[in-house]
């Protein structure tokens, strides 16, 4: 009887010794992590760390990374993963040779995450030495363990491919649909991706992605020069509200934003008159879309005012054309430019008392500027050829002023000024559009964007 209560005995105290060992140590989960170093972290809020991650961010927006199947969550994992530096460097255990996660002599850890949705990052001291693209490609890294499908995102190598895809000079939105399909099975992506079709040479997609809204206000003061009544001057404020509500839409690989506009005018020398309108649509594509450079065209189609039969001196508020063209950015971290190009065709000014037919405007509009830090500062040209008229002979009109702003990963506000530059008649009315093409494009300014 003694000698059984002995071996019962044992056998508990095994049983409650592995229990402890079990609960004592920490699970290996993920891309092997083994969470040892733990103790005596400090969460970071400030410096190079955060400035490359910040820096990461904005190059997967820039690849618009949210379209490509098993990426969608990526930007997400990466905004709220939370960073912690430990207090002293760590050797590697069994971090694959190879990984970014460690030095080339293999002596070094530079950071470790759990391969877990939500998991906090952890940096080493060892982190610290290393370049702003190495710390871009180390968030990203690790951000993909966390945001990858569960069956692939502890395998290193796929991981290593996907960050070298995202980072590697010519990273583009094409390049990394290529990498996906190498390893992502596109019938099991998630629901947020909205999955059309798919097929050997031909990924269709439809994204939901963060939507796009701005509003804009410029105070404008010029005459008209219409019927008669040369030299009434007239002051506006005009109101811009513009909206890409469901952001892009990715169609054989090639992103599209549908962009909704409408600008309504306050005539302030006119007893406060406003007038609604004019509303636009605009789709904008890509042909090509880089890390740093957006190339595509464009198709806006524009009404005319809504309430026009309350407009009696000037009728131009706008009309029914369509413009057709092509744009060019280029966004790094210290300088920015814009080049777009227009060709609105002609149409019909319905008046109150008369129509006017207007033959077609040729449009530059372009921007260039220099960042530091979150500021920018620009300038702005515009450059329109109008082809006549009815009432008007052709003319040509040049606008230019200045540009400062500020902006983040969530919001910009910019504080614009653009005056007249030269112009064939010394009159905005001659372009039979004041709110495209003519004074709603010069005045004294504020616009602000938010993402949704």
């Amino acid at each position: 009887m003694a000698k059984n209560l002995n071996k019962i005995i044992s056998v508990l105290i095994i049983i409650n010794t592995i229990s402890f060992s079990i609960f004592a140590s920490v699970t290996k989960v993920g891309n092997g992590d083994d969470g040892g170093d733990l103790e005596k972290l400090v969460q970071i809020n400030s410096g190079p760390l955060v400035s490359s991650k910040k820096k990461a961010i904005k190059l997967l927006d820039k690849l618009n990374i949210v379209g490509v199947p098993g990426l969608g969550r990526l930007i997400s994992e990466l905004e709220d993963s939370k960073m912690y530096l430990a207090s002293e460097d760590v050797h590697p255990t069994i971090e694959p040779k190879g990984s970014l996660e460690i030095s080339d002599d293999y002596k070094i850890v530079y950071a470790r995450t759990f391969a877990e949705p939500n998991a906090i990052t952890r940096f080493f001291p060892a982190a610290k030495k290393l370049s702003l693209d190495q710390l871009v490609a180390l968030h990203i890294h690790e951000a993909l363990h966390r945001s990858l499908p569960e069956n692939i995102r502890t395998n290193e190598n796929i991981v290593a491919h996907f960050t070298m895809a995202i980072t590697s000079h010519g990273a583009s939105f094409d390049r990394l649909l290529e990498v996906s399909k190498q390893y992502i099975n596109i019938s099991e992506t998630r629901a947020d991706q909205k999955l059309i079709q798919t097929n050997e040479s031909n990924i269709k997609l439809s994204v939901l992605n963060k939507s796009k809204t701005s509003f804009k206000y410029t105070s404008v003061s010029y005459s008209f020069n219409d019927d008669g009544i040369s030299g009434a001057n007239n002051n506006l404020n005009i109101l811009e509200f513009t909206t890409s509500p469901i952001g892009y839409q990715i169609i054989y690989g090639k992103p599209i934003e549908y962009i909704f506009n409408s600008r309504t005018m306050i005539d302030t020398s006119k007893e406060k008159k406003i007038i609604i309108g004019v509303v636009s649509l605009q789709l904008d594509g890509a042909i090509l879309m880089e890390e740093n450079k957006h190339i595509g065209p464009f198709l806006r189609y524009t009404t005319e005012a809504i309430n026009k039969k309350d407009i009696d001196n000037s009728e131009n508020i706008g009309r029914d054309f369509l413009t057709i063209g092509g744009f060019y950015k280029f966004k790094s971290d210290d300088s920015y430019a814009k080049f777009i190009f227009g060709y609105s065709t002609e149409s019909t000014q319905h008046g109150q008392f008369s129509n006017k037919k207007y033959n077609s405007i040729v449009s530059f509009w372009n921007e260039y500027g220099l960042f530091y830090k979150n500021f920018s500062y620009g300038l702005m040209t515009d450059f329109y050829s109008g082809g006549g008229g009815d009432v008007v002979a052709p003319s040509k009109l040049i606008v230019a002023g200045p540009k400062v702003g500020y902006e983040n990963h969530n919001f910009s506000g910019q504080l614009f000024y653009k005056t007249i530059v030269n112009d064939s008649d010394g009159n905005l009315d001659t372009l039979g559009d004041i709110m495209d093409h003519g004074s709603a494009r010069v005045g004294l300014g504020v616009s602000l964007s938010i993402l949704f």
